[in-house]
């Protein structure tokens, strides 16, 4: 992509509700809330790197057959960075027992999502842009 590096995430839903995660406190914009992403490697697609990352911070395992896009996106970092996201969403049909490691997690509406002040940048825009929210 010419306008920057390749970000992937995933939207895992359940039950009307959306998977949140707090970032890793080494990364920037620590603490804050948002989706599993993460930059999208060389020798991987995007989708892959949507299931290495969701895997990775929740221990749940994608079925690549259920997932679906969402869109592209191109945003700006918190690091004034600009980037394109590759966004996608699977329904799970139970509510997984996550494995989170360090990573705080939880599931809530999207409109519940958005009412937060913690959200990592681009985050709201992106829950509208992927069609969660007016």
């Amino acid at each position: 992509y010419a306008y920057g590096m390749n970000v992937a995430c995933s939207f895992l839903e359940y039950d009307g509700k959306i998977l949140i995660v707090a970032r890793q406190n080494h990364k920037t914009q620590k603490y804050e809330w948002d989706i599993p992403a993460a930059k999208v490697q060389v020798d991987e697609s995007s989708i892959d790197a949507a299931t290495r990352v969701v895997y990775a911070e929740t221990g749940y395992r994608l079925a690549v057959d259920d997932i679906k896009s969402v869109g592209t996106f191109e945003f700006v970092s918190g690091n004034n960075e600009p980037y394109v996201m590759k966004a996608y969403k699977v329904t799970v049909e139970s509510s997984p027992s996550l494995y989170s490691g360090n990573l705080r997690s939880e599931w809530a509406t999207p409109a519940e999502v958005i009412k937060r002040d913690d959200l990592i940048k681009n985050f709201a825009l992106l829950l509208k842009l992927a069609g969660y929210c007016n």
